[in-house]
């Protein structure tokens, strides 16, 4: 079978537990039978269990392949070999307690379609006009999106994604438009629209948060250093397609 879909692992090094859920994956589901073929983003990096050597690989796309940086030039790799697939799916994980959630970094109809694919909830647009000059790998992909999984850690997550990876290589050839829509509808979906950065360890991702006259939904809580949360505004159904190019 022609492969469709390129999973990328470890696009961060310390974020290699992925490769072993692709592993298990690949027992029942191989590749070759479901048309899926896998990569390694940042092998460099995974090999010292670090997030990168030089750079963020996740903001290095399209990369340049003369670079002195090097996920620069691998960022450039992998947008070369992921032109050959319909679909890419690039795995994260991070000690946030988010859950399995899908993130849009190219606003699309494709990409919403893709998103309505997978049996996950929620959904998050994560796109920045800077990021359209240098940014993550799936911004520069014809379609595809990231999974963000946390505590990445936790036996119960690594089962609930290889699940939902499950389902996905099981679907994706055969799911109705009407099945996706549905499960559109069925979603909630955000954008990222600024940060906090005044620490506060009581937020908990996507618990409403109201400070003032503003209302957000915290995600990726206390991760980083001097960055509480990301602020997320939820988006109605109607507004995803209506708005495709405000977003």
């Amino acid at each position: 079978m022609k492969k469709q879909i390129l999973f990328i692992s470890a696009t961060h090094g310390d974020e290699g537990f992925s490769i072993k859920v692709l592993d298990e994956l690949e027992k029942k589901y191989p590749g070759d039978k479901y048309g899926f073929a896998r990569t390694v983003g940042n092998p460099k990096a995974l090999s010292l269990n670090v997030k990168q050597i030089e750079a963020n690989l996740n903001r290095s796309a399209p990369g340049n392949s003369k670079s002195p940086i090097y996920e620069k030039r691998r960022a450039a790799e992998i947008m070369i070999k992921a032109k050959k697939f319909q679909y890419v799916i690039d795995l994260h994980g991070a000690n946030s307690s988010c859950g399995i959630v899908l993130i849009i970094c190219k606003p699309s109809l494709p990409n919403f379609l893709l998103a309505g694919i997978f049996n996950v909830k929620r959904v998050i647009i994560w796109s920045t006009k800077e990021d359209y000059k240098s940014g993550p790998l799936t911004q520069f992909c014809e379609t595809g999106l990231e999974i963000e999984c946390g505590p990445k850690n936790e036996k119960r997550i690594q089962k609930e994604l290889k699940m939902v990876l499950k389902n996905f290589v099981k679907n994706y050839k055969k799911i109705a438009i009407d099945e996706i829509m549905k499960n559109l509808r069925n979603g909630e979906f955000y954008a990222i629209y600024d940060k906090e950065n005044q620490i506060n360890k009581s937020l908990t991702d996507f618990k409403k948060v109201k400070k003032g006259k503003e209302e957000y939904y915290p995600f990726m809580c206390n991760v980083y250093p001097n960055l509480a949360c990301y602020k997320l505004r939820k988006i109605k159904f109607e507004e995803l397609f209506l708005s495709l190019s405000k977003i």
